[in-house]
């Protein structure tokens, strides 16, 4: 008797498991973050807060995204200045103490900043369809005692992500993300937490990352977040070196 009531008991549970789609989870999740269309009407964002890799390596770091396809990062470690950008054709960077100037991205670098760039205002889930993104459920997980609806995204590019939605209230608190680093794919896993709204949306404003079985882990902590200012599209280009002195 007991194990037929177990059964039944476990039949009830995954019942409403078994009846949810990805489109219907994914509706959840955008309800739950303001509503598809407020962030459609973000065309536009600006991210200022603080990037930390380590005791030493910690500074500001500035994001600017703007639609459809544009992404710019600037942060200072150890006293260098770097950046990554990527205009919708070119991307390019600037590694901070190499005493280079901007040099052109190619392969997966490229790859990983374009995902960044396309999904970088309102994430892979908003119009996955028309970015080019698939998504499907794969069932539940525990995530730190929390249970987790998981959603596996293929991006435009290829690349394979995971998303684990709480299923009370259906916004991430997990990710991992496939990642190319000197060649080799690896496995990137990112806490996402801290939840302020910023107009009528919701935002995660923590973010703590690492390889998938690393000890190391680096912190992005957004201090402000604003939304449709004015950008110039110029600063997602690549600059010229200057000229040769004669």
């Amino acid at each position: 008797m007991k194990a037929t009531l177990l059964t039944v008991a476990m039949l009830a549970l995954a019942a409403p498991v078994a009846s949810q789609t990805a489109d219907e989870i994914v509706a959840r999740n955008l309800a739950a973050r303001g509503g598809l269309e407020k962030l459609r009407g973000i065309r536009a964002m600006l991210l200022t807060g603080r990037i930390s890799l380590g005791p030493d390596a910690e500074g500001p770091i500035t994001v600017r995204v703007l639609r459809p396809d544009s992404i710019r990062e600037d942060f200072t470690l150890q006293g260098s200045a770097g950046a990554r950008a990527y205009d919708g054709h070119t991307g390019w960077q600037i590694v901070p103490g190499s005493g280079k100037g901007p040099e052109p991205l190619s392969g997966p670098d490229l790859a990983n900043l374009q995902d960044e760039a396309l999904n970088g205002i309102d994430g892979p889930l908003t119009d996955y369809a028309a970015k080019g993104n698939r998504v499907e459920f794969l069932g539940t997980a525990d995530v730190e005692g929390q249970r987790c609806y998981k959603l596996k995204v293929t991006l435009k590019t290829g690349r394979v992500m995971y998303q684990y939605l709480c299923s009370q209230s259906f916004l991430e608190i997990r990710e991992e993300i496939e990642r190319t680093l000197n060649g080799k794919l690896l496995t990137l896993e990112e806490e996402v937490g801290d939840y302020r709204e910023t107009g009528g949306i919701l935002f995660a404003h923590s973010f703590v990352s690492g390889l998938k079985g690393s000890p190391l882990r680096s912190r992005l902590s957004i201090e402000k977040i604003e939304l449709n200012p004015a950008i110039d599209p110029a600063v997602f280009q690549m600059p010229k070196p200057p000229a040769a002195k004669p």
